[in-house]
């Protein structure tokens, strides 16, 4: 209606997409399946087959290292022990020598102090009572407005070199810049591709799958069959890799306690023989109704 009261329609607020902003854990920089490497075909280029069988190879002795690591480090120990002792056996068996001579120093002194009362004769500048004249004064007026003037084109030459030098220092400023920048970019970049823990531990990677040159065959049929196959077990490392599930170590068959056997004997269990005797491990004497 007319002059009536006009109903306007709220415009509808946007809202946040998003209350937290996910962190970037580096899951865009790992492949969801990973394409093998040339080298690990049946008939490899020997090009291709020689650099992943040295990262099996080196990926093999890492392992073994880590698995003998308390070993070294207790024998490394005892040989640190055994020179600390070797070394304070030695400054205790080794004496300083003492000092001799403690005389040269005053007889020294006593040198100084004889050169001293000697007297040595003092040149002290001589005063002139005389005045200067006028033609005196103009002449040191002058040597002085003369100095003043060479020292303001030294400075006059020395304030147009460094202007001259302004343009390569503005350019070698903003090379300086444009490179902190490509490092601030890289390190960002590193840090968002960088994988995040989700728990304590840290994923470490397989190794490489490889055919030793010995297991190399002329076709398919001829290959020997990986000992480890297991498409769930792949997909499983992947998620972890890729930071999508938390890496643990695998949970060992839970210990179980060993069963004993305990026979236990009551009065009315226990069997006499026709002497009295307990049969059995109890040795108590019979009673006295038996």
């Amino acid at each position: 209606a007319e002059g009536g009261p006009s109903l306007r329609r709220r415009p509808a607020r946007a809202g946040p997409s998003s209350l937290h902003a996910p962190e970037p854990t580096g899951k865009a920089s790992v492949p969801r399946v990973r394409v093998p490497s040339e080298g690990a075909s049946f008939n490899p280029p020997a090009e291709a087959h020689a650099p992943l069988l040295a990262a099996a190879v080196g990926h093999e002795l890492e392992r073994e290292r880590r698995e003998e690591r308390p070993a070294w480090r207790l024998e490394r120990e005892a040989i640190e022990a055994a020179a600390r002792r070797a070394l304070v056996d030695q400054a205790s068996t080794t004496s300083l020598p003492l000092r001799e001579g403690s005389g040269e120093g005053d007889e020294g002194s006593g040198g100084e102090e004889e050169e001293e009362e000697a007297g040595v004769p003092i040149v002290r500048r001589a005063v002139s009572d005389r005045k200067k004249t006028a033609a005196q004064l103009n002449r040191s007026r002058r040597a002085r407005e003369r100095e003043q003037e060479a020292a303001a084109a030294r400075e006059q030459r020395k304030r147009e070199v460094q202007l001259g030098r302004l343009g390569p220092i503005l350019s070698q400023l903003s090379k300086e810049e444009r490179g902190r920048e490509r490092r601030r970019e890289a390190a960002e970049e590193r840090e968002s591709a960088r994988r995040k823990r989700l728990g304590k531990l840290k994923y470490e990677e397989r190794r490489p799958e490889v055919l030793l040159s010995e297991e190399l065959g002329s076709s398919l049929r001829a290959l020997p069959r990986p000992a480890e196959v297991d498409l769930l077990a792949d997909r499983f490392d992947s998620f972890k890799e890729r930071n999508l599930v938390e890496v643990r170590k695998r949970a060992g068959k839970p210990r179980r306690a060993r069963r004993q056997e305990v026979t236990k004997e009551s009065h009315r269990d226990r069997r006499y023989n026709a002497a009295g005797q307990p049969l059995g491990f109890d040795k108590s004497p019979a009673p006295v109704w038996v």
